[in-house]
């Protein structure tokens, strides 16, 4: 180097001096010197940098796609610079190498999180079943099972459902449970079915056997002793046939209108009327001071009278022993006649206390009359009357009797 050239190197600028120089034919610029601390980056050009001689005349290509790579920093292969659609590329590490893409597992080996071949995978838009309903159908058909019909429909489900699960290959427990107890609810349904008709049959069974029970002791009204005797001697036995047919002898009597049997009940009627009508008003009454025919009124209470034998009770057939008849009566019941006259009195009282004795006892038997007309006969009347075994027959009690004929017959 000649002198000349030497005096003319100070002369270079500064800019020139830091400039790089590009290697001919390389095609990319020369990295610049970098401080002994490869680790530390150089500092950020700021934005009015001016570009270096190198950098002006040979532009640096670089891909957009390609990651920056730190200076000194050895270039990736093109492999593994670009990034794909299943294996995202890393970010550089400080140091400047990129990490290894990660391992893929061993052929036939399933990746964690991937769904198992064994799963089976429901068709896109279709959840798979779940055995739930199964399950909770399964016990309601148990728990309902004393109502068959909903027992069995719901274990019919829970099968159903069941199957369904087992069908789009599940394997989980609750639908073999499901399943299990819907096939024990139908069992138990069916059982209950069985159950209700034999209790259903033995019911009726009993019904109508208490039925016969109550048609054999219950015989057709008895119209004399002797029609008595044969239509209930093959029902009851001896003793029992004894105490019916002597008071159905009684009442075969009033039923005759016999003249004897009428004036017993005559006499209690006027009895009991008087005995009434004076108590309530204060002043002495009779049927014939109202205007009313004892025997009329008699025979009007008798309208539709008839009598049916319900159950005898007999202690035994020895002298002394004591029996119990029941029959019932077809009658007018007098205490609703007696209800029916008081009703009708309470609502005149203000017009019977300003009338004089002669017309408020022509009101009353009046009252009275429309009264008894007004009550139709029943046949649910029971007639109870005891009797004794006396010198080998059966003898009505005649105080029970008078009992009797004061209920049917009296006013009080």
């Amino acid at each position: 180097m000649d002198e000349k050239d030497t005096a003319q190197q100070p002369a270079m600028s500064a800019q020139d001096a830091q400039a790089p120089q590009a290697e001919p034919g390389s095609g990319a610029a020369t990295a610049p010197l970098q401080p002994e601390q490869s680790h530390i980056a150089p500092p950020a050009q700021g934005a009015d940098a001016q570009p270096t001689q190198a950098q002006a005349t040979q532009p640096v290509q670089q891909d957009p796609a390609q990651p920056v790579q730190a200076p000194g920093a050895q270039p990736t292969p093109q492999s593994a610079a670009q990034p794909t659609a299943t294996m995202p590329m890393p970010p550089a590490a400080a140091s400047g190498q990129v990490p290894p893409p990660p391992a893929q597992p061993p052929q036939g080996q399933p990746v964690y999180g991937a769904p198992s071949p064994e799963a089976p995978i429901a068709p896109p838009g279709q959840a798979q079943p779940s055995p739930t309903g199964a399950l909770v159908c399964g016990i309601l058909a148990i728990v309902f099972c004393f109502i068959p019909i909903v027992g069995i429909v719901l274990g019919i489900v829970a099968i159903i459902l069941a199957g369904k699960y087992f069908k789009a290959g599940g394997t989980l427990g609750q639908g073999k449970a499901g399943r299990i107890c819907g096939i024990i609810g139908i069992i138990l349904s069916v059982i209950m079915i069985i159950v209700n008709t034999v209790a259903i049959v033995l019911a009726l069974s009993i019904a109508d056997d208490y039925d016969l029970d109550v048609s054999s002791t219950r015989t057709p009204a008895i119209t004399s002793s002797s029609s008595a005797s044969s239509s209930a001697s093959s029902e009851l036995d001896d003793a029992e046939f004894a105490v019916q047919d002597a008071v159905g002898a009684r009442l075969d009597k009033i039923k005759a209108h016999d003249p004897a049997a009428l004036a017993e009940i005559q006499a209690e009627m006027e009895t009991t009327f008087a005995q009434a009508l004076t108590d309530s008003f204060d002043e002495e009454m009779t049927m014939e001071s109202c205007g009313i025919d004892p025997a009329n009124m008699v025979d009007l209470m008798l309208q539709g009278f008839d009598y049916e034998p319900s159950y005898m009770l007999v202690d035994g057939v020895e002298e002394g022993d004591e029996a119990e008849a029941n029959f019932y009566l077809t009658i007018r019941d007098m205490y609703d006649i007696v209800d029916l006259i008081n009703e009708k009195l309470k609502g005149n009282i203000d017009a019977l206390v300003k009338m004089s004795p002669a017309e408020r006892q022509a009101e009353i038997g009046s009252i009275v009359t429309r009264a008894t007309l007004e009550i139709e006969p029943s046949p649910d009347n029971l007639l109870d009357v005891d009797l004794v075994y006396t010198n080998g027959e059966w003898v009505i009690d005649e105080e029970s009797w008078q009992d009797e004929i004061n209920f049917f017959f009296g006013y009080l």
